[in-house]
């Protein structure tokens, strides 16, 4: 099957022409799609671009991007070009096992157009969300039948971000960012690597940008006096990122970790007690609200995105570091933190407890009431809670009365997404657009998952089945077409080891996709966040798990049903003859 290249959908443009539903290929037959050149040529290339991106120790390189900054050194980059500087810089820092990715500080005042608000402020981070998010999709591969010599990488991927993850755990539970010495104050505190935060005051920066909390209440206005009052905050701006753990990050940890051990048979050193204490967080008789938190109604049941006390006193909110400092001293309920939730207990196989059947009802109520786009209140990314809530239905296996009708009537949210994409952006046929975030790939990804992720039960039982899959094909299709073709930049990178040719060669290639918005501060307009990585990491889901089938069959990748890989390609453009996968029944 051939699909249009990029070349041609813009000559396509400049002479008017539509590109239209008629544009793209009919949907494919599972054994098809084990045969196409376009699909094995985009997941090989995903692959090599995954290996060749994540952070390790690259002898010589000092580009923090690649290199593990605990070997020789890291440079930072200029914002924007992903050109390092040449000079070794000590507070450039990174963590091996992870991906890059970037913080936009203030995008929507110092972004430009042009660059789809890429900031001019750009700063490399390490959390557990990215890490945690990019070797999920690395799940859905087998490598145990690999032929010749050719060493088992994706394993060797997901064993690398794994012990990466167990530096995020702070006793029962996980924190988005690591643990660092204090940088206003001698107190322990977990932060960004690289932003100091002894360097600028950044809550006078803000009031001169106008830059005001999303969370309009007494509490919060409050809050953000006090943490500048050396008398009741004195830890200093420190406080500003000591976040306490967190329920996102602590089921993401989990649900990876639960992959790890039954997948590769790696041991996560996991007891039951971060599920208590996620228990011990809910939306249950609280006094206190987020402002933006009006679509669950009262005593929901869900469960709380901060794992600590919100009822402290005034004067003692940020007077005990090792917990953490709740943002705006309110605690809140996110729809897209409940779905991970969900997740965790899925895989866990806990899904007849009373509060992941309430966390379900939730997932309902936010989709009837239609506060799915903006109920992720870290979330910007319009897609992202189809794609959580999905993956969670399919992948945990959270299927009960409230989530097959949430899966249900989002199905028609998809479709309905989509047409009206196709509308508005005429160019973009096919694509899922991103709301906040102004590209499509990420968006086009993570909603072409979500839709296998339903499965064709529900289509077929509502009568839509064609529609469907024809939805499915198009944003497959806008995938493959929109690809970039990186170089691959080292040699160490896949199954080059054993390969005696010069390598890597210059037309020797891998595939990625443009960063989209994954994450945001609790104010969007604060600081975002993109990574290349991950984008690439979700539409190798998306193919993935349209290589599995999953709009096809019941089964998930959890279960069994797995991609097998028999030789790897040692570029892009071979993946066509090289690249030998099969899908076991």
């Amino acid at each position: 099957m051939v699909f249009p290249s990029r070349r041609f959908l813009a000559l396509a443009a400049c002479f008017g022409l539509s590109l239209s539903v008629a544009l793209y290929g009919k949907a494919l037959e599972p054994k098809q799609r084990l045969a196409s050149a376009s699909l094995k040529q985009a997941m090989m290339g995903a692959l090599l671009f995954l290996d060749d991106q994540q952070v390790r120790q690259r002898q010589g390189s000092g580009d923090p991007r690649f290199d593990a900054c605990s070997g020789d050194g890291c440079r930072p980059t200029l914002p924007g070009t992903g050109t390092s500087l040449p000079l070794p810089l000590p507070f450039v820092k990174n963590r091996a096992g992870e991906w890059a990715n970037f913080i936009h500080i203030f995008p929507s005042v110092l972004g430009a157009a042009d660059k789809q608000q890429d900031s001019l402020i750009e700063i490399q981070d390490s959390n557990l969300f990215m890490t945690a998010g990019i070797s999920y999709p690395l799940y859905l591969f087998d490598e145990s039948e690999l032929s010749g010599q050719q060493p088992q990488t994706v394993t060797a991927m997901r064993i690398l971000s794994l012990a990466s993850l167990e530096g995020y755990k702070h006793e029962d539970r996980y924190s988005f960012w690591p643990k660092l010495p204090g940088s206003t104050s001698k107190a322990d505190r977990v932060g960004p690597l690289n932003i100091p935060m002894a360097l600028g005051e950044g809550m006078t920066l803000m009031k001169k940008l106008h830059i005001k909390p999303q969370n309009p209440n007494p509490i919060a206005q409050e809050w953000m006096e006090d943490v500048s009052d050396r008398q009741i905050n004195p830890y200093g701006l420190d406080a500003l990122a000591n976040i306490p753990g967190d329920a996102d990050d602590t089921a993401l940890a989990l649900s990876v970790g639960a992959l790890g051990e039954r997948l590769d048979h790696r041991p996560f050193h996991q007891d039951g007690s971060p599920f208590e204490r996620m228990l011990s967080f809910r939306d249950q008789g609280r006094t206190l609200e987020d402002a933006r938190d009006t679509w669950k109604g009262k005593n929901s049941g869900g469960f709380l995105t901060w794992l600590k006390d919100e009822n402290l006193p005034r004067e003692e909110r940020f007077r005990s570091p090792s917990s953490g400092v709740i943002p705006l001293g309110v605690n809140n309920v996110d729809c897209i933190v409940n779905a991970n939730v969900l997740l965790s207990f899925g895989l866990q196989g806990r899904t007849d407890e009373p509060a992941v059947l309430e966390a379900s009802e939730l997932m309902l109520r936010a989709v009837e009431r239609r506060a799915w786009p903006t109920c992720g209140l870290y979330y910007p990314q319009r897609m992202m809670f189809p794609y959580v809530f999905t993956r969670a239905f399919r992948d945990g296996h959270v299927q009960n009365a409230a989530t097959q009708k949430a899966a249900e009537q989002l199905l028609f949210d998809l479709l309905a997404e989509q047409d009206d994409t196709a509308r508005r952006w005429p160019k973009q046929a096919g694509a899922f657009s991103g709301g906040t975030d102004p590209s499509f790939d990420l968006a086009t990804a993570l909603g072409v998952t979500a839709l296998l992720n339903i499965g064709p039960e529900i289509p077929a039982r509502l009568n839509v089945s064609e529609r469907y899959q024809e939805a499915i094909q198009k944003g497959i299709d806008y995938l493959l077409a929109h690809a970039e073709d990186p170089r691959i930049r080292f040699d160490s990178t896949f199954n080059t080891n054993y390969d005696q040719a010069h390598f890597p060669l210059p037309w020797d290639k891998s595939k990625s996709w443009q960063a989209g918005v994954f994450f945001s501060a609790s104010n969007w307009n604060l600081a975002q966040w993109r990574s290349q990585a991950y984008s690439t990491a979700i539409v190798l889901e998306a193919l993935g798990k349209y290589m599995l089938a999953y709009d096809r069959v019941v089964e998930n990748f959890v279960e069994g049903r797995r991609i097998h890989v028999l030789q790897y390609a040692r570029n892009a453009k071979k993946a066509a003859e090289d690249f030998s996968i099969r899908v076991n029944d």
